[in-house]
């Protein structure tokens, strides 16, 4: 795991930045890096690819690290960003942003899988995680910055189950299809973009929006508004894919499913189809 830093011993270089970045495959959550420069010869068998390890071995190795590593920096991209720029650029921004955030210059930076264009001598290292001690160790920290992270985000969004999915759709979208397996369609509804009381109810509900879209969740044309107040968006995903559906029968089947929830009489008084 020191094969590259040693390289670069022999050359008299001994700050060495290891730069690596998670948060490429969630559906919810930043992209978050982390440029690591350890002391020289720094070694210890746990640091390995932060993948490879349990939470409770990487909360370890991260408590280790930071207390010995001479400087980290953190790179932090939020989700309206990535959402303007795509993952790529976002990642190349995050690992720019930690390796400016460093405490101390390094040297040189060994960058795991990507290039970037720096003015420090660099090295792109495929699968850099699993071969440099200073990108394994950059790769702990970032996960579990991240992981503190999204379970913060989860005290706000209890509902998305973030403090163990992580943002991750996978193990979510499983759960999600055994409890639907027997329908042909979900529908989910989100308070109205641009609606909200101040501004930052608005990036929640926005936040909400993009979720359910990287999800393939489609938006209806129409909003719904509830007691002259409550303005709804409907966001729905098909998982029949032998139906078609127009939006005339979703919306059917939404109010039939209404009706039974509220009573036809409270619907039909208190909400209205706004087009």
């Amino acid at each position: 795991m020191l094969e590259y830093e040693e390289n670069l011993y022999k050359d008299g270089i001994t700050l060495i930045a290891g730069v690596d970045e998670v948060g490429r495959g969630p559906l919810i959550g930043p992209v978050v890096a982390c440029a690591c420069i350890l002391p020289i010869n720094f070694y210890h068998k746990d640091i390995k690819d932060s993948k490879k390890l349990s939470e409770k071995k990487r909360e370890e190795m991260y408590k280790l690290i930071k207390e010995n590593a001479l400087s980290i920096g953190i790179g932090i991209v939020n989700e309206k960003v990535i959402d303007e720029v795509n993952i790529y650029e976002a990642t190349k921004i995050a690992m720019k942003d930690a390796i400016n955030n460093l405490s101390i210059k390094p040297e040189h930076v060994l960058i795991d899988a990507m290039k970037l264009d720096i003015s420090i001598p660099s090295t792109s290292i495929i699968k850099g995680d699993a071969l440099s001690e200073s990108i394994a160790a950059a790769s702990i920290v970032a996960k579990v910055t991240r992981d503190h992270m999204l379970e913060e985000m989860d005290k706000e969004f209890p509902m998305y189950d973030l403090s163990h999915n992580k943002g991750y759709g996978t193990k979510a979208i499983k759960e999600l299809e055994k409890v639907v397996q027997n329908y042909d369609a979900i529908f989910v509804e989100i308070e109205k973009l641009g609606y909200g009381a101040n501004t930052a109810e608005n990036e929640i509900r926005e936040k909400r929006a993009k979720f359910y879209e990287r999800l393939e969740f489609n938006k209806l044309n129409v909003d719904l508004k509830w007691f002259n107040s409550l303005f709804l968006s409907i966001y729905y995903l098909k998982l029949n894919n032998n139906l078609t559906y127009d939006e005339k029968e979703i919306l059917n089947n939404i109010f039939e499913i209404y009706y039974k929830v509220h009573g036809k009489k409270k619907v039909d008084e208190n909400c209205e189809i706004i087009k």
